[in-house]
């Protein structure tokens, strides 16, 4: 949800100033260009129809004049005015235009603008071609400002597809990039910002990836630098983005005293993202009942934001329909389930389109190829020669990429029929130094892990409802205590540690009684085993044995043991 920011960033950054609201007459169109507009301080609607007449006027003296820059300005001004398919068709004439000229920064982006209008329109296998375009572009004309929002905007399409890994890779680029350019900043718009977006996208790419060390690191080098610089509005975005960190590290406490603090503000899908975790976190540590509140704001945000995909938005609908339910309210219950039933449409639509693009799965930049592929001179036929061949090389580089996947994961779910899955291996030692260590008093660290055993045993982490509160009153215990022997002696926090329990039992059953596979949805199977979200199963399940579980039940149903 926060992801679209770079781009108006960039876009804002080459025009600083208020764009006109007031009415000029021909004449005085005369004496004035696109840079001028911007420094009257009004700032209307891009798509107001005042804004287009005037934007229209000032194209066409342009073109009368024969002026380059303003005839630029204009075209790409005018993907901005008129939105869907008139928008589209000034894109590509600005592109056209960029070509003809062959001015190389030009080109990079007007094909940087193109995805960026591909990006706004919810056609992400569009504008990721649009923005490789771009950047190949800005590395030929050694324009580090286009290459870097390139790759920052390619790198944030990956990670909303699931490319986390990949967008990691290219969002360290970019910072080495910055670095390695550190002693001539003067050749960045603004080198300082830009280093601040570097780390605020580590941090977010890491968080994503549930790499929560590394995510904080990045989220504090952020935050340092953006105190220094006395930017404020990225300043709290990171403290918010520490604040979900938090959250997954189970510093439950400091994540909701941070977003309690900060979660009004100026960016309604911002807020949309705290309102997420306040909810979640009023289940852990606050009132159970507030999760609803909170969920229920998402919807009327989402609601006047026209829907848009963002994070976790099946769990939050999920969860507000469950709660009508409760609530035996028929309304909600109805409401609710058409908002799940749409996003899930919505996102199953998105996945389809992404599988198609091949460029996604293509190590980027392969910069000497990309370069001989699209040189601004070299003739149509030869141009469309040569890009068919990145096609035939791009489709046999995914059915490579298909078949490798293909191997690893039959490889991997051999293993897993072969073997006895088994939980982490726990530390069996419980000595005095080690009970003093942890502040423990040795009799009742024994009497705690007794009664952990006999709750493993007797099957307790299946029930949904258990957190780390209810266990430790179970045992008789403190939430503080538990935590700490579970960590000693599980190697893990309580989340891990119940997650690895229940997916350790999981694949065992389904192994034993693989008609449950059969007869059972994925939901239920999350549900069976302890999950009280289909998420929370998914990730839990890749992340001990490799393989997602649809992957594990479709081979299962096949018989392939």
């Amino acid at each position: 949800m926060k992801l679209i920011a770079p781009f108006i960033i960039l876009f804002i950054s080459l025009f600083p100033f208020g764009v006109i609201a007031q009415t000029f007459s021909d004449e005085e169109l005369e004496y004035i260009s696109f840079d001028s507009l911007w420094k009257i301080d009004d700032t209307p609607s891009w798509e107001s129809s005042e804004y287009r007449n005037i934007t229209a006027r000032m194209l066409k003296k342009s073109k009368r004049l024969k002026d380059t820059n303003d005839i630029f300005n204009g075209y790409m001004f005018s993907v901005w005015n008129w939105p869907n398919e008139v928008g589209q068709v000034f894109a590509d004439s600005l592109i056209a235009f960029a070509d003809a000229i062959g001015e190389l920064d030009k080109i990079s982006l007007a094909h940087y603008v193109k995805g960026g209008r591909y990006y706004n329109d919810v056609e992400s296998d569009k504008a990721l071609g649009e923005f490789i375009l771009s950047y190949n572009y800005a590395v030929q004309a050694n324009d580090l400002d286009y290459e870097i929002a390139a790759l920052d905007m390619i790198a944030s399409i990956k990670s909303e597809h699931g490319e986390e890994a990949e967008a990691i890779r290219i969002r360290r680029k970019i910072l080495r990039i910055l670095e390695e350019n550190e002693t001539n900043k003067e050749i960045f718009g603004d080198y300082d910002i830009n280093k601040v977006n570097a780390f605020d996208g580590l941090a977010r790419a890491y968080l994503h990836n549930l790499n929560v060390d590394s995510a904080r690191y990045f989220a504090k080098k952020g935050l340092e630098m953006s105190k220094e610089l006395n930017e404020s509005e990225i300043y709290e975005t990171l403290v918010v983005l520490d604040a979900q960190i938090n959250y997954e590290d189970n510093n439950f406490i400091k994540a909701r005293d941070t977003l309690l603090k900060y979660s009004s503000r100026d960016d309604p899908l911002g807020e949309a993202d705290a309102y997420y975790y306040l909810g979640m976190l009023e289940e852990v540590v606050g009132i159970p009942e507030m999760k609803s509140v909170y969920f229920k704001k998402i919807d009327s945000i989402l609601s006047t934001e026209d829907f848009p995909i963002i994070d976790n938005v099946e769990e939050v609908y999920q969860f507000l329909v469950q709660n009508a339910i409760q609530d035996d309210d028929k309304t909600r219950q109805s409401h609710y389930m058409d908002r799940l039933v749409y996003y899930d449409s919505l996102i199953e639509q998105t996945e389809k389109t992404i599988k198609n693009i091949s460029l996604a799965k293509f190590d980027l930049p392969l910069q000497e190829k990309e370069k001989e592929i699209f040189q601004v001179t070299i003739l149509k036929k030869e141009k469309t020669l040569r890009i068919l061949g990145v096609i035939i090389f791009l489709a046999t580089l995914g059915l490579l990429f298909f078949y490798i996947r293909y191997v690893k994961i039959k490889r991997r779910f051999s293993h897993i029929i072969s073997k006895t899955i088994v939980p982490i291996i726990e530390e069996k030692e419980i000595s005095v130094k080690k009970s003093k260590s942890l502040g423990i008093d040795q009799e009742a660290m024994e009497f705690i892990l007794k009664g952990l055993e006999k709750w493993e045993n007797d099957l307790g982490y299946l029930n949904r409802d258990t957190n780390q509160n209810s266990l430790a009153k179970d045992l008789e215990t403190n939430s503080t205590y538990l935590s700490r022997i579970i960590n000693a002696h599980k190697k893990q926090n309580f989340s891990q540690y119940l997650n690895d329990l229940r997916v350790t039992y999981a694949v065992n059953q389904l192994k034993e009684n693989p008609d449950v596979a059969s007869s059972k949805s994925l939901i239920q199977l999350a549900e069976l085993f302890g999950f009280n979200y289909t998420d929370s199963f998914i990730r839990a399940f890749k992340s001990k044995v490799g393989i997602t579980p649809s992957i594990f039940l479709r081979r299962l149903k096949k018989g392939d043991l």
